[in-house]
């Protein structure tokens, strides 16, 4: 039971920690992906997450979500 509830509360972390990370993403400013002169990409990019066990490689039984990257 320990071991379940310690996987558990680390999943909850993980998700809240993600979903933090991407509510502090700026939404404003340059919205298109170009090269910025240094040979980097710049832009903000729509993406589907899907949190994987790192060990097993395996999907989360947790939903995927949409965050925004840039």
């Amino acid at each position: 039971m320990n071991s379940k509830l310690r996987r558990t509360s680390s999943v909850v972390v993980v998700l809240i920690l993600v979903l933090a990370g991407a509510l502090v993403q700026p939404f404003g400013g340059n919205a298109t992906a170009g090269p910025n002169g240094e040979g980097t990409l710049q832009g903000t990019w729509r993406v589907q997450v899907t949190p994987i066990n790192c060990q097993t490689g395996a999907p989360l039984p947790i939903p995927s979500f949409s965050a925004l990257d840039s």
